[in-house]
This record gives structure tokens, sequence and C-alpha cells, in this order.
């Protein structure tokens, strides 16, 4: 795939995908920060490993904010949504 590092970073967005999604959802959202403390590497570490999965066609990603229902405003934190391909 990418290497063990690469590994370790995939089962560890396996393992989260089963902590976070549930029926009619397919996707979960991780700061890169939040990954790298959930795999124990470093941010830098996940930051280049995360296009590596995507490329393998391992992982799906997309970027984005949440808005709130009532204001409509946009979270100030950025997120990453992660999908595992089945």
């Amino acid at each position: 795939m990418t290497g063990p590092l690469g590994t370790l970073l995939y089962d560890t967005l396996v393992e989260l995908e089963h902590n976070f999604t549930g029926k009619g959802e397919n996707f979960f959202y991780r700061t890169l920060a939040e990954l790298a403390m959930d795999s124990s590497l470093s941010e830098k570490t996940v930051k280049r490993l995360v296009p590596k999965l995507v490329e393998v066609k391992a992982i799906e990603t997309r970027q984005g904010h949440f808005i709130d229902p009532k204001t409509g405003k946009k979270s100030e934190k950025h997120m990453t949504f992660f999908r595992i391909v089945d």
C-alpha cells in the first residue's frame, strides 16, 4: 500500500470509521491534528500519507466546515471528511 506508516494510518482510519459512522453515514471527520493524535503519528506524516492513501484509492477525502443550522455561520474549525473505499 504505502508502507508500514501508511498501513498504520489506514488501520486507524478504518477503526475511526467503525466508531464514527452508522446507518446511512459513510464518512466521518477529523482534523489532521486529531488524526495524528489518533494514529500516534506526527501531523507532518499524516499530511504526507493522506494523499498517498487517496492516490491508491484506499480512502476518499473532502474538505469543509460545519454550518450552524440556527445561525447559518460556518464553523471556525476546518475539517477533513474521510471515507474508506470499499
